[in-house]
């Protein structure tokens, strides 16, 4: 990062590190969507790329990929442990309830422990089931 950044990195305190390694009572996570980045040496100072992934997006043009938040979830609980793993926000927006092609867009429960038969394929691809506790607040 201080490559990147040169002059406009911050100075870190030397104490800082001590602070941040001390273990969370919980994590609060606020997720809509993913972003697909790609390498653009134009886009400096970061060289961060802008990717639209084929697929279904929200009347706000967000992609709609769920597994992205299982994944997301399941590498927060891995690489920080948290005592307690909250979602704080999360949702998508649509203009109403036909599709396209003009058919209802029946709003599958994915996190529903029993989901509705619109749901089933993507069951496994949900972040309790696999392993991760995640607490409603």
């Amino acid at each position: 990062m201080v490559t990147l950044y040169g002059s406009m990195m911050p100075k870190i305190p030397a104490d800082d590190l001590a602070k941040i390694a001390v273990p969370t009572d919980f994590l609060g996570v606020n997720y809509y969507n993913r972003t697909v980045v790609s390498d653009d040496p134009t886009a400096l100072p970061l060289r961060v790329g802008s990717v639209r992934p084929e697929g279904e997006y929200t009347a706000m043009d967000w992609e709609v990929y769920p597994d992205a938040l299982r994944v997301l979830l399941v590498r927060l609980a891995r690489d920080y442990a948290p005592a307690k793993l909250y979602i704080t926000e999360n949702g998508a927006a649509y203009e109403d309830t036909l599709a396209p092609d003009g058919k209802r867009n029946v709003y599958a429960a994915w996190s529903s422990p029993d989901p509705r038969p619109e749901a089933r394929k993507v069951r496994d691809k949900i972040a309790f089931r696999n392993g991760v506790e995640v607490v409603a607040g």
